[in-house]
């Protein structure tokens, strides 16, 4: 072979191992910008998902940090709350005067065999002759040798008499029995508000939807109009004194933006305070429904806490008061005059009087029971009312000896025999 050919030979060779060599380079970058990118992917999917889990252990973390910073529910409250009050826990003991439960008609069954026996032509009558009206055989309480019946003295289904002093239940019948309260609720309404509120002079006008929420209902009311504006103080006077469901409404509406946010809080205050699994609330004017109940237990409870706050007890104390309707300068002027000349224009029709510069309100239970004996001072009253409860009413009595009372009935069949079971039982069983 010639020299020029094996030059030839090896100048190829060398070139195809330089081709192969350059190949394979290209080869071996390649699989590596491969690996290299899985391992960056792969590295990536690690690092997003430890983000992930860090992100959401940090959003949990300040949840739980945020939740632990909320400022605690007493915080929250305005300068009217009872922040510290005395709690009851009323028992029965070997002296309770257990009343049997009774036979009584709610003014519902009554309306109901009324108009049955008008279609049949028929007269239908109650009779309530183990009634004692106006208790004279209770002027005072009974000893071993009366011929008294205290039976005869309660013309109510349901009843407790509590004494705050020692928390024993000193007389009951059906106590633990689950009534609708009907505007008894009132008082759990504007104890919920004093919690919450934080300037009693400040107003708030009446919308026509709550004229209308009244009008639908058929409620009791202050008789505030579309556009009327009352001052927060008037809202709770009008709730408890009147029993007004347009100040009911209106002072839950301003307390908690709508009615719904306010039961929630009334649920919420009916559990701190301790009443039982029994006592639900599904609006603040006690207007009936099937899933707003409690008994007269709860109630007492529920009165035993709200007279430990000076505003409810403001309001549950005054038995005659004059509302504003306008925060017109010149209007209240006149206004206050009108007031300073303490007009008592009250009809027994129950009806608030139209005054010139205001609306006249009364509370009727105060009004009538305080002419008559109940071995003391009924200082606090609220009443209710709807066909499926009867009457009803809770209220506290400081005795002749200075004790304290409350007395809670519901179910009779007017409202004078409500005032007359309470005085009954003060007569019978206070000391």
């Amino acid at each position: 072979m010639s020299d020029r050919r094996k030059q030839r030979m090896r100048y190829l060779l060398r070139l195809e191992l330089g081709i192969g060599v350059v190949f394979l380079a290209i080869i071996g970058f390649v699989i590596w910008k491969v690996a290299d990118a899985n391992k960056y992917k792969a590295k990536k999917e690690i690092t997003t998902s430890d983000t992930t889990e860090i992100t959401e252990e940090t959003t949990a973390s300040t949840a739980t940090e945020t939740d632990t910073e909320e400022p605690a529910k007493d915080d929250k409250r305005g300068p009217y709350a009872t922040k510290t009050y005395t709690t009851h826990d009323f028992k029965e003991t070997d002296n309770t005067v257990v009343l049997p439960a009774a036979n009584i008609l709610t003014a519902e069954q009554i309306a109901e065999k009324t108009s049955e026996a008008e279609e049949k032509g028929e007269t239908f009558t109650v009779d309530y002759s183990l009634e004692l009206t106006p208790f004279d055989d209770a002027a005072d309480p009974p000893t071993a040798d009366d011929q008294f019946e205290r039976t005869h003295i309660l013309g109510s289904t349901y009843m407790v008499l509590v004494d705050l002093d020692t928390d024993e239940i000193i007389a009951e019948r059906d106590a633990d029995k689950v009534i609708y309260p009907a505007s008894m609720t009132k008082i759990l309404t504007v104890l919920t508000a004093s919690d919450y509120v934080q300037d009693l002079d400040d107003t708030f006008v009446i919308t026509q939807d709550i004229v209308d929420y009244v009008f639908i209902h058929e409620c009791s009311a202050v008789g505030y109009k579309v556009g009327d504006t009352a001052t927060v103080r008037e809202l709770f006077q009008g709730t408890m004194i009147c029993s007004g469901a347009d100040a009911a409404l209106a002072l839950a509406i301003y307390t908690a933006g709508s009615e719904e946010a306010f039961v929630e809080l009334m649920n919420e205050k009916a559990k701190e305070i301790g009443m039982s699994d029994n006592s639900h609330f599904t609006n603040p004017v006690g207007i009936y429904d099937d899933d707003l109940h409690c008994t007269v237990k709860d109630m007492a409870l529920l009165l035993s806490v709200a007279i430990q706050n000076d505003t409810c007890v403001k309001a549950m104390s005054t038995w005659t008061d004059i509302v504003a309707t306008s925060s017109d300068a010149e209007y209240m002027q006149n206004f206050h005059k009108t007031f300073e000349e303490k007009y008592d224009t009250a009809s027994e029709d129950g009806v608030n009087t139209q005054l010139d510069y205001g609306i006249e309100i009364n509370n009727w239970f105060l009004r009538r029971i305080k002419d008559y004996s109940t071995n003391g001072k009924v200082k606090c009253a609220k009443t209710g009312f709807v066909p499926q409860s009867g009457n009803c009413c809770a209220s506290y009595l400081m005795s002749k000896s200075g004790k304290h009372y409350i007395c809670v009935t519901a179910n009779a069949h007017s409202s004078w025999r409500a005032v007359f079971d309470h005085v009954g039982v003060y007569k019978a069983y206070t000391k």
